[in-house]
This record gives structure tokens, sequence and C-alpha cells, in this order.
């Protein structure tokens, strides 16, 4: 599987920045980021959007910052690019990881 060129756009960007700390959060998304752009169709399929998928995190805390649970939706370009389309916080309730 090719390693995938990845775009961010405006609205991603944009929904990084509302979250909180991009410098942490870039950090806690790294490994997550690699695998999209390595094997992006191993991700769940957004039903009735051709070539969108989602991913979720578990949430975590380090000593002087948290890094809430949280869903990504990135869509399938083509066979060399990968657009990251939204990030956004999951509330509790919506979240599979007990913690």
């Amino acid at each position: 599987m090719p390693y995938r060129t990845l775009v961010h756009s405006s609205r991603y960007e944009e929904q990084l920045r509302a979250i909180g700390n991009v410098r942490y959060l870039d950090a806690a998304l790294t490994v997550v980021i690699e695998l999209i752009a390595r094997k992006a169709e191993a991700f769940k399929r957004v039903p009735n959007l051709l070539n969108f998928y989602i991913v979720e995190t578990a949430g975590y805390v380090r000593e002087d910052f948290e890094v809430p649970p949280l869903r990504i939706l990135f869509s399938i370009d083509n066979e060399d690019y990968v657009t990251l389309r939204g990030i956004m916080e999951i509330p509790p309730e919506e979240s599979d990881f007990p913690f």
C-alpha cells in the first residue's frame, strides 16, 4: 500500500485549533495520521458518502495536558492523496472507550 500525501482542509485546521493546544494534539495524532496515510481503507467507511472514512481515538491525560477522544473525518481522493476533512471531540455519551 502506498504512502499517500495528506492534505489538511481549511475546515479541519479550524476545528483542530478550536479543540485546543494544537502542538499537543499534533503529537497525540501522529500515529493516527500516519495510519491514515498508509492504510486509509482500513478505517470505517461513512455510509452514503463515497470515499469518506472516519476514525475515532481514545482520550488520555498527561502530566500537563489532556487529549480528548477525537473523531476524524477524511476522504481518499485518489491513489496519492487523502484529505483530512474534519475533527471533533467525541462527547462522553458517544464514546466507546471506557475511562
